[in-house]
């Protein structure tokens, strides 16, 4: 048995994809399973996207946050809409290092959340802006419609 399991469900309506790991997963092997799953969704590029890092007990090294930069950046076509990326983690070097991978993917509004539902909020808005940060954790103000993964989400990976 492996010591992690990797998840993608995807929201084919809302157009969201959330990317679960939990336990230990090679840096190598999550970036190779990520990119496998996008290429079973026709233009993954237009789908929001939350990585939900909450029991991963490994970490994704600089090196393949940079590899999961490019390969992205290849797959998406020039002028393609920004869309958002919604990390999830209660790790607090994934926080300091979120801001860092905007450059690496400058098609897509990036923010650090430690709670999964503050993360689904702002997926779910209109807005781009990265939410306001209170208590030392990012929380999303304003009145919002929550997404709800639901049984007829389909299952990916």
């Amino acid at each position: 048995m492996e010591p992690y399991r990797f998840k993608v469900f995807v929201d084919h309506e809302r157009r969201v994809l959330t990317v679960r790991v939990i336990g230990l997963m090679p840096s190598a092997e999550f970036v190779d399973r990520l990119f496998e799953a996008y290429g079973r969704i026709d233009k993954p590029w237009t789908y929001n996207r939350i990585m939900d890092f909450r029991r991963f007990d490994g970490q994704i090294s600089e090196d393949y946050i940079e590899e999961m930069g490019r390969r992205w950046h290849a797959m998406v076509p020039p002028g393609t809409p920004r869309s958002k990326l919604a990390v999830v983690s209660c790790n607090p070097l994934d926080r300091t290092r979120t801001p860092s991978v905007s450059p690496a993917v400058p098609s897509r509004a990036i923010c650090h959340f430690s709670d999964f539902h503050s993360a689904v909020r702002w997926i779910s808005s209109q807005d781009q802006a990265a939410p306001k940060e209170e208590n030392n954790a990012w929380s999303v103000t304003g009145t919002r419609a929550d997404l709800h993964l639901s049984d007829d989400v389909a299952y990916v990976i």
